[in-house]
This record gives structure tokens, C-alpha cells and sequence, in this order.
């Protein structure tokens, strides 16, 4: 609210309420508006730990907090950007110029080479013009390596597909008497899973890809091990490590926008 706080820990409870306490098993995926800094937020371990139970990605998006021009997020963008580093996202700093649309449409980027590659999808839809039911084969279709696609992110151009019928009608179909057990094999399929984890590389590339400023921080390195003097023969080895990961950004008081947040989850 313009006139109150942003309260991201009620916004983050009502998602992992929604995705449930251990996921769907699909690769479910996390959109997370705001236009402020928080005045409360939880903490990047447990956000951490919430989406790595439900197999979620967290995709935060910020409003009027910057632009994909920066190098660096500016103030309650770089606690976005820390979530977004958190929970295996993307942060999006989103200009007053940008299609908010656009932007958020784009979280099939990350979701195309999730997919099993070359798996070929059935389909039954009623067709707009005729209303009659078709079936539909479909397949994703991705870029070849070594066109440009930086990395080994697999770069989707969009989805093939095909009607069935214009091999055989569906009347044909419907009197083999295998046709119920095709139905019951594609409805199965079409609520099935295959639930995967982009690597922290090809995170990157895609953090990379929309900008500078949505690229994580890397890892403190680990101290070096101090070794100690020997004595009676004995070597022991000292040193401390600390957690890696992305760091808590500090807030800035400079966000001219009115605060609000919003926060919403889908599974694919």
C-alpha cells in the first residue's frame, strides 16, 4: 500500500500455502511482484529452504526499482535480486517503459529446457471453427548449439504441432478398440511431470541474458585452511567455512514508488 509497509513474509506464506508442503512434483514456478523495499521479509535461508522443498523457482520482478540498463540493482531491488539468487530465479528490474506483460511472460525461458527434450506431447482440443474435438501431436522446438546460444541453456524458437486427423479421421479412431486406452495414456501424460533444476551456469546465463543487474553475486570464497605447527607427528587442520550463497543486500531509502507486493505461483 502506498500509505503502509510491504509485508513480504504474509506474501511468501500465502505462496508456499498455495504450492502445498511438498509441491506438486511439477516444476512450479513463482512470480513475485514489488515496487519498495520490505519492511518485512523472511530470511534468504528459509526462503531457500521453502522453495527447495516444493522443487520452486522464485521469479521476482521489480517494479519502477530499476531498468535492465543497470549494472547493479538499486534499493529494494537488490533484495529482490538476493531472493531471486535464494531460490533458484530470475530477478527482473521492470522500467516504467517496459511491457510488464512482456517480461513476465517470458518465465517460459526458464521453464522450455526444463522439459524432457524430444518428448512429444498429445494433445485433445475442441477446434475454434468447427468445434469438433481434434488431437493434436506437439513438440517443442530449440535452437541448435553453436548458433550464438551462450552456454548450454537450450534456447526455445516455439512449439510444432500437428492435428492427428490429417492422417486419420477421428470416426476411424474412435472404432479401434485400442482408441480408450490412447485416451487414458494421453490424459495420464498430460498431468504428468518431469521435474528439473536448472543449473547454477545456465541460471546465470538467463540472469545474464535479461541483464547485468539480475546476475547473482558470486560465492565468498571458502578462508584458507591455516595450518599449525606439527608436534609429535601430528597435523591438524584449522579454518572455518562459510555458507555460500547470495547475500542480503542492504536497503537504500531512495525508492520514489509507492510500496506494494504482490506475489503469485503456477505450476508447469
Amino acid at each position: 500500500r502506498a500509505s503502509g509497509g510491504t509485508n513480504f513474509i504474509g506474501a511468501f506464506a500465502a505462496v508456499w500455502a498455495a504450492l502445498g508442503s511438498q509441491g506438486s512434483g511439477c516444476n512450479a514456478v513463482v512470480l513475485f511482484m514489488s515496487d519498495g523495499e520490505p519492511t518485512t521479509a523472511p530470511s534468504l535461508v528459509q526462503i531457500e529452504a521453502q522453495a527447495a522443498a516444493r522443487g520452486a523457482h522464485v521469479l521476482t520482478y521489480g517494479l519502477g526499482l530499476g531498468s535492465r540498463a543497470d549494472r547493479e540493482p538499486r534499493g529494494g531491488g537488490r533484495v529482490l535480486r538476493d531472493i531471486a539468487c535464494a531460490a533458484n530465479g530470475i530477478y527482473y528490474p521492470v522500467a516504467e517503459d517496459d511491457n510488464l506483460g512482456d517480461v513476465m511472460a517470458s518465465y517460459y525461458l526458464l521453464l522450455a529446457p526444463l522439459t524432457e527434450p524430444g518428448q512429444m506431447r498429445l494433445t485433445f482440443y475442441e477446434d475454434v471453427f468447427t468445434e469438433k474435438e481434434l488431437l493434436a501431436a506437439c513438440l517443442a522446438a530449440f535452437r541448435k548449439d553453436g548458433d550464438g546460444i551462450r552456454g548450454a541453456v537450450p534456447s526455445p524458437i516455439g512449439v510444432v504441432c500437428m492435428d492427428v486427423q490429417m492422417l486419420v479421421e477421428t470416426s476411424v479412431l474412435e472404432q479401434q478398440e485400442e482408441y480408450p486406452i490412447l485416451r487414458d495414456y494421453i490424459s495420464r501424460q498430460s498431468t504428468a511431470c518431469h521435474n528439473q533444476t536448472a543449473s547454477d551456469s545456465a541460471l546465470q546465463t538467463l540472469r545474464a541474458d535479461y541483464s547485468t543487474a539480475s546476475v547473482c553475486p558470486a560465492p565468498a570464497p571458502l578462508p584458507a585452511a591455516t595450518t599449525p605447527p606439527v608436534e609429535a607427528g601430528l597435523l591438524r587442520r584449522t579454518g572455518t567455512a562459510d555458507e555460500g550463497g547470495c547475500p542480503a543486500g542492504e536497503g537504500d531509502d531512495d525508492a520514489a514508488f509507492p510500496v506494494g507486493a504482490a506475489a503469485g505461483a503456477a505450476a508447469a
